[in-house]
């Protein structure tokens, strides 16, 4: 399913055979941020925030919980984790650092673990791997981080792009992070290595999503208006998208 939320909290689905749109669902107080599960058997579908609360989703789209964010702070982003059992917040902090919260759902309750993880940034955009043992945080200095879940900690050290990250995105295999910057670039941090592969142009206005469609091949959109297929580990726009784009 396609899931999107709007400033003022409404909520539409569609699923990818039909692509028509049902709705609106509703998050009281606008929204903010938006993250679905694998699929729609799962007890939770997807998990919403704005800046002073959170809800989990089920699969008809009504509200099963709800949790206020007000003592964290005004939350930027929110992540799901693919089977629908755990949750991440992003939040500023005074002073210009950013804070991560990790949490889990469970009769569609979500518990939060109080110990924040430090950012160098306000969290922009996040996104769980689909093991759900790893978190991408793209971040507003540029920076895309990966925390470990079972180590408790950021493994950070590919390095960053020039401005904030509006997108990122695991590869199926876990082994990559793609980060999609208001800059327009696209950027690929590969687990064990301390660089990173970019594409400085990719969306001239800014690239505004990211999604593997397999381990060899991205799908990104910007502010462009285009929709571009890259392939991995070139990056490199793939053949058939070179034409599509020539055709159009």
């Amino acid at each position: 399913h396609l899931f999107t939320i709007g400033n003022d909290g409404n909520i539409f689905v569609a699923s990818y055979e039909d692509m028509e749109w049902v709705g609106p669902s509703n998050l009281p107080g606008g929204g903010v941020d938006i993250s679905c599960t694998s699929s729609s058997k799962n007890e939770v579908t997807a998990v919403a925030c704005n800046s002073e609360m959170a809800a989990v989703f089920d699969d008809t789209m009504n509200i099963v919980g709800t949790l206020s964010l007000k003592d964290f702070g005004e939350c930027t982003a929110c992540a799901v984790s693919p089977d629908g059992t755990k949750v991440a917040f992003g939040f500023p902090v005074h002073g210009g650092a950013g804070k991560l919260y990790v949490g889990k759902i469970a009769d569609g309750e979500i518990k939060l673990d109080k110990t924040g993880h430090d950012c160098l940034s306000e969290p922009t955009s996040m996104a769980f791997s689909a093991t759900g043992h790893a978190i991408a945080v793209g971040e507003l200095n540029g920076e895309t981080a990966r925390f470990d879940i079972a180590k408790n900690e950021f493994v950070r050290g590919g390095g960053r792009q020039n401005f904030r990250v509006e997108s990122v995105c695991f590869s199926p295999s876990g082994k990559n992070i793609i980060a999609g910057s208001v800059d327009g670039s696209i950027a690929m941090y590969t687990e064990g290595s301390r660089g990173k592969k970019t594409v400085a142009h990719a969306h001239p206005g800014g690239c505004k999503g990211v999604v593997f469609a397999s381990d060899q091949s991205l799908i990104s959109c910007g502010s462009d208006n285009s929709m571009k297929t890259w392939a991995i580990p070139g990056i490199e726009v793939s053949a058939n998208a070179a034409a599509a784009a020539a055709a159009a």
